[in-house]
């Protein structure tokens, strides 16, 4: 029985059943890329892979449009791997628990893969499209687009053909992207030194959850809380009433998401237990008073970790991270940049640069913490980023940054943005909104890969990306995949 009962497009919907099913994670995609040549060889479809495990599928043209334009429909086939602290999923082995729910299609405590499944289901929909028109296709799928683009990064360009891309990775319905940001992640190491943790000593576990997260770059302007940054100025109202101790702190799992949980556990003096609970109380309803309703469910809470063996505190006693090391690694975090760093002055409302303090973890010697820098300007990029690397000098921290990958710069006098938008004010009587978007499509690198291409990048409403809450309204999703083949129709009876 489906999932998603007799929504239209019933072949879009069909797809991303399929999708929801397969296991593909980032790095992992070897089950979805022999799903979709399994697919493509059932009908006897050209199919082209190069090194990395990208595909394009050649679909043949409506007959008597061979001779028009070759359009490439793109996508990436991984998927976010996001889920909340309390529910118990494996994304390599179990399907995506995807329903309806009224106007949209959601999920239960994990991410749903619209990004980019619902785009993917798009093009390999017109595999079995009958009445559709439209001229040659290359369905290009991507490996790899969530860790760094580095299925697009290693693209084969030999492999394309076609001049005009049309990239479904977009997430606004009635936006045409037409640029993007480019972006770099930096890796730092704090080295600390653990010691005995000394008598008289409790171990408290801290945590801050229920924060919405969301995509780091969509959604960095939206101010919604990082549990990283919340969980260090946790630390720092306990640091006010006593020394503490880091045994252990974790928070955020992906580059490209807003963190939404955070955790340490630390050891305090016992005495100072009621001023610590008291400031971590206080500093609960500081955070809950600064976000008001843009995080409803906030949660910044300490609770004392009881020893197993009641009769000797001694038995255990373990290493935890010194006073001044830990006091070290909470001034850093509390220093990081997180969040927009300047907006752009040619394009209004949109972010240019920012960062998003994404990722801390322990390790047995110190502390890991991943950033990322995003801007639509190569060296605002590159100025971020020496900026972090100054601060983690200054703390005696390592760090580096990724060489990148490249932003798509804005053509507003791109033929096949005219067409799109004639094509959309006359089905729906507006005019569509033109704009870049501070986010990593893949459009720039494969435009590198493929010097020429005129690319515009469109797709439904889906909210949440990135996070547990992701959801793909349905009727959006018709209404861009009605639009997807009348455009195809369009530039196949009247070639740009």
């Amino acid at each position: 029985m489906s999932k998603f009962g007799n929504i239209e497009p019933a072949l879009l919907w069909k797809y991303f059943e399929d999708l929801t099913n397969i296991p593909r994670p980032s790095k992992k995609e070897t089950a979805v890329c022999n799903f979709i040549k399994q697919a493509a060889k059932e009908r006897n479809l050209e199919v082209r892979e190069d090194k990395m495990g990208d595909l394009v599928v050649c679909v043949p043209a409506t007959p008597g449009f061979e001779k028009s334009p070759i359009v490439m429909l793109q996508g990436h086939v991984d998927m976010v791997t996001e889920k909340n602290a309390d529910t118990d999923f494996d994304f390599d082995t179990q399907p995506i628990p995807a329903y309806v729910d009224g106007e949209w299609i959601r999920t239960r405590g994990t991410t749903l893969g619209a990004d980019n499944g619902i785009g993917v289901a798009a093009a390999l929909a017109l595999m079995d499209e009958k009445s559709s028109i439209h001229g040659p296709l290359e369905l290009l799928f991507t490996v790899d687009e969530e860790t760094g683009l580095s299925g697009a990064t290693n693209l084969d360009g030999s492999m394309i053909k076609s001049k005009i891309m049309l990239n479904l990775d977009s997430e606004e319905e009635g936006i045409f992207y037409i640029g993007c940001a480019g972006g770099s992640t930096g890796y730092a190491k704090l080295s600390a030194k653990s010691s005995l943790t000394p008598d008289h000593h409790t171990t408290f576990a801290v945590k801050v959850r229920g924060l919405m997260g969301g995509h780091s770059g969509m959604n960095i302007i939206d101010n919604r809380g990082n549990a990283l940054k919340l969980l260090v100025r946790t630390l720092e109202s306990i640091s006010e009433k006593s020394d503490f101790r880091i045994a252990t702190i974790q928070g955020g799992s992906k580059h490209n998401a807003i963190p939404r949980e955070a955790f340490a556990e630390i050891a305090l003096p016992t005495n100072k237990k009621p001023q610590v609970e008291a400031a971590v109380k206080a500093f609960s309803n500081i955070a809950k008073c600064e976000f008001g309703s843009a995080e409803n469910n906030l949660e910044v809470t300490i609770e004392e970790l009881k020893n197993s063996d009641k009769d000797s505190e001694k038995t255990n006693r373990k290493n935890t991270f010194e006073v001044q090391d830990s006091l070290r690694l909470m001034q850093l975090l509390l220093a990081f940049p997180h969040g927009v760093h300047t907006m752009s002055r040619d394009l209004h409302g949109l972010v240019e640069t920012s960062s998003n303090l994404a990722i801390i973890d322990t390790q047995k010697d110190g502390f890991a913490i991943t950033t990322s820098v995003r801007s639509s300007i190569a060296e605002a990029r590159d100025a971020l980023a020496n900026e972090i690397l100054a601060l983690c000098k200054l703390v005696g921290c390592e760090a580096n940054f990724t060489d990148g990958y490249p932003a798509w710069r804005p053509n507003p006098h791109s033929p096949l943005l005219a067409r799109a938008t004639e094509l959309w004010e006359k089905k729906t009587g507006q005019k569509p909104h033109a704009t870049a978007v501070h986010a990593g499509l893949e459009c720039g690198v494969i435009l590198e890969k493929c010097p020429g291409l005129d690319i515009l990048s469109f797709g439904p409403d889906i909210r949440g990306a990135h996070s547990p809450a992701e959801c793909c309204h349905i009727k959006s999703t018709e209404r861009f995949y009605v639009f997807l083949k009348d455009l195809l129709e369009n530039i196949a009876k009247n070639p740009l």
